[in-house]
């Protein structure tokens, strides 16, 4: 793996990815495999290019933006995993013109967000979707998006702005040429010019509307065309230097339908349509040129006149085409339609999708129930619209679409009743409701007998039937009004998705927990449900000590804490600085450890591993057994003086699977520390350790207790009680307090590493992390060994970052070490 980073990002680019190129927040990386090239595209992106889709939340509309976004695709499967700590969305998808695509983002905040895709050819996914799946894995984000995206801003401003003279003339000089309105040619020729060099269409140029999903689909227009005997001298200056002069064209258009002849007009500027009617993929032109004109669609014939310019803005092409359309071969039953003006065009039986958007009507268009074909509808009031004219109610007509397998109403903030006729629907799969007033869901609808899909979330919903339809497999209820769910929810055997999140619940059904992809708040599980810990040993916790993990129960350490709080200005936290201040240990690195010593403290290298014990190995993605990779290892009786919480004899160790799962393994050891086998004579290599970064410099460490305090930013779950004000310690000067916090290093030792220590986050803390993957109460775990980057033993946990060990505190009582979390914050 290959380690990229950007100001706001980094991630791990597969090796066999040779060419990567970092241009600000962006990262491109690419594989020549044969004679096609995979792709891997990341970079941080403002969340209000999304919102030109449809959706009625974040996911929809990355979902429905996939289906755009390299042209016409056929959806393969979508998923969610787990990246930086948050939940990424992914679409898989293949495209009729031989490509597969993984699309994945990451929703970091409300403006911002990074995405990633990946892409290669159909039929090569296989070994693809690993290595794409691998390295999203391993992104994490750090920094301010707003900054750098402004940042980005700045550098393509002074990019344009110090041009040559030269450039600047030879862009004084372009001349835009005119835009003429297409005329069909006379003499029923069609023809493809670019710079008045002629093209020739391929016999793989297609005019489809396909047949995938649900909800109907664009028309797809590929126009595949090549220029003969391709020279780069004659054409270098429009065509890419690796497609033999193949180029393409491809267009999805809305809207188009008039009497079964596709008809209207679309304005392309750099690439795009400028009021969000079609989209458009290109491929084989050279890389600087952007796409501009008039693209027109009548009688039967796609024509374009406009032009090529380079993103200098100092060279202009001309490019212009004509083509018949093969009317025949259009499906348009699998047509999705965007307005009534469509379909009063075309045939009754012909209309199966549509789909409305600011429909202007109190009252549901009685004309539409003439439509009984309709296998999808959907009406959308976009968050944008200045539209007051709404619809006021869902009619009881609706069960007339009785093919409908897809129902939408989104944004329809004036209806306050949901028909119970839509459960007369009962070819239904998937249904949403989203913005309503509405209070109650009639339970025929739950009890369809296909839905799989239901969206009922943005409602005022104060409770749901008591039967839910078996066939569900997502259920999104989120920011309503339910106090409970009905038992009956524990019974859906494909039931994988389940969002709750902001309702006022009152109780929920026991073992909801259960439920594979709960969504829920972390206050809420534990109230709640049953999510009490129940041990690494399953046999419930024992009572702990714990005032043994604070610095107020050693004197010496509440002296320093008490002294430096009367030397500065902090009197005034003194409450809940003492409250809040943990009994740590300091661990540095000194000097190379050359094995002589079997069972000591040891950073980096290889451990003395206990008697008989093979290196620990794990089963990787790809059915590999490799090692995982040696951080530490402690030897408990040799830190024994500078804490009360660890055994009191023994070593313990601690290892990972790499930098990008974190999937830790502590083990404890209590025997003789003669019996150990010794470091120097393990039979491991770096090619054994999974992790790149393989075997690092081993370093012995020397040891202190010290005062560990909280960072103060981000940190309002600790603000309780005689802790409130230190809130206020986020607003003050940064340097006040960091002088504060090192004056409390009393001694020599600085805390690069250390034990019951404070982690920096910039969200949560590595206790909540913890407690929502363990279960329990993020108050009952420590940080059993937090591991910062290091020059010495060559630690670098990405952008200088630091890896944390967390174990629930009754574990640490009994002894047992098997049920760790592993986390990693880069800042």
């Amino acid at each position: 793996m290959q380690t990229v980073q950007t100001k706001t990002f980094q991630i791990n680019i597969p090796s066999l990815f040779e060419n990567i190129r970092t241009v600000w927040e962006s990262v491109r990386a690419e594989h020549e495999d044969g004679d096609d090239a995979a792709m891997i595209a990341v970079g941080l992106n403002e969340n209000s290019y999304y919102n030109k889709f449809k959706g009625n939340d974040f996911a929809e509309r990355f979902y429905n933006c996939c289906l755009e976004r390299r042209g016409e695709v056929e959806i393969v499967e979508d998923k969610t995993i787990e990246v930086a700590g948050h939940t990424s969305y992914i679409r898989m998808a293949k495209s009729t013109m031989g490509y597969f695509f993984f699309f994945a983002v990451l929703n970091i905040s409300e403006a911002y967000s990074y995405d990633f895709i990946g892409d290669c050819e159909t039929g090569k996914q296989a070994f693809y979707i690993p290595l794409f799946e691998e390295a999203w894995r391993t992104f994490q984000y750090f920094g301010n998006p707003q900054e750098a995206m402004e940042e980005q801003q700045k550098g393509l401003t002074a990019l344009f702005a110090n041009l040559s003279d030269t450039v600047e003339s030879e862009k004084e000089a372009t001349q835009i040429p005119e835009i003429v309105d297409f005329q069909i040619p006379e003499d029923g020729k069609e023809s493809f010019l670019v710079d008045n060099i002629p093209f020739e269409y391929l016999p793989s140029s297609t005019f489809l509307v396909t047949t995938t999903g649900n909800s109907g689909n664009d028309l797809s227009i590929n126009l595949k065309a090549t220029v003969g005997n391709y020279d780069d001298k004659t054409h270098g200056h429009i065509l890419n230097d690796y497609d033999d002069g193949e180029i393409y064209l491809n267009f999805t258009l809305k809207n188009i339908y008039k009497a079964g002849i596709p008809t209207g007009q679309v304005s392309f500027k750099k690439d795009r349509d400028v009021i969000n009617k079609a989209y458009l993929w290109k491929g084989g032109f050279h890389y600087s040129l952007e796409f501009y004109g008039e693209l027109t669609l009548k009688e039967g014939w796609v024509g374009f006149s406009g032009y090529f310019q380079n993103i200098m803005e100092t060279k202009i092409y001309p490019i212009s085409f004509a083509k018949k359309i093969p009317l025949e071969g259009l499906a348009w039953q699998h047509y999705r339609f965007g307005s009534l003006e469509e379909i009063r065009t075309a045939p009754k039986e012909v209309v199966h999708h549509l789909h409305l958007t600011d429909l202007a009507r109190e009252t549901f268009p009685s004309e539409l129930f003439d439509y009984i074909n309709l296998e999808s509808f959907g009406l959308f009031y976009t968050d944008n619209t200045s539209q007051h004219i709404k619809l006021t109610e869902i009619p009881s007509k609706i069960n007339t679409f009785t093919q409908l397998k897809e129902l939408s109403f989104s944004g329809i903030e004036q209806v306050d009743v949901i028909p119970k006729e839509i459960g007369d629907l009962k070819k239904l799969r998937s249904l949403n409701i989203f913005g309503s007033k509405a209070r109650t869901i009639p339970p025929e609808i739950l009890m369809l007998p296909e839905l799989e899909f239901c969206s009922l979330s943005n409602n005022h919903l104060t409770e749901l039937p008591s039967t839910l339809s078996s066939s569900l497999k997502s259920l999104y209820l989120q920011n309503n009004q339910l106090t409970t769910l009905p038992a009956s929810i524990l019974n859906l055997p494909h039931l994988k998705w389940l969002n709750i999140t902001k309702n006022p619940f009152e109780s929920l059904p026991p073992d909801l927990q259960k439920v594979e992809k709960l969504d829920l708040e972390l206050e809420k599980k534990q109230v709640l449900l049953d999510y009490e810990y129940k041990g690494a040993d399953g046999k419930g916790i024992i009572a702990f000590k714990n005032e043994i993990f604070f610095a107020k129960q050693d004197r010496e350490l509440i002296n320093t804490l008490d002294k430096v709080i009367k030397e500065t200005d902090f009197i005034t936290y003194k409450k809940g600085l003492e409250m809040l201040a943990l009994w740590a240990v300091a661990l540095q690195t000194t000097e190379q450890d050359d094995y002589n010593k079997k069972g000591n403290t040891r950073f980096g290298g290889l451990p003395d591993l206990p008697p008989t014990m093979e290196y620990p190995t794990f089963t990787t993605y790809h059915k590999d057994i490799m090692g995982y990779q040696f951080i530490a290892q402690l030897n408990c009786e040799e830190l024994a003086p500078y804490q009360s919480y660890l055994p009191r004899e023994g070593v313990l160790y601690f290892f990972i699977t790499d930098q990008e799962e974190f999937e830790a393994k502590v083990i404890y050891f209590d025997g003789e520390l003669s019996a150990l086998q010794s470091a120097k004579d393990l039979a491991v290599d770096e090619e054994f350790i999974y992790d790149d970064h393989g075997i690092f410099t081993p370093f012995r460490v020397k040891v202190s207790k010290y005062v560990s305090i909280p960072s103060f930013y981000g940190d309002d779950h600790l603000y309780k009680g005689d802790a409130t004000n230190l809130k206020e310690l986020e607003e003050t000067n940064y340097d006040e307090v960091e002088a504060f916090r090192t004056s409390l290093l009393a001694h020599a030792v600085e805390p690069v590493h250390g034990l019951n220590s404070y982690v920096f986050k910039q969200h949560g803390s590595p206790q909540i992390e913890a407690s929502n993957k363990l279960k329990g109460h993020p108050e009952d775990y420590i940080v059993l060994l937090r591991v910062s980057s290091d020059n010495n033993t060559g630690f670098s946990f990405w952008d200088a970052g630091e890896i944390y060990f967390v174990i629930h505190k009754s574990d640490l009582a009994k002894g047992d070490f098997s049920n760790i979390f592993c986390g990693l914050e880069s800042s």
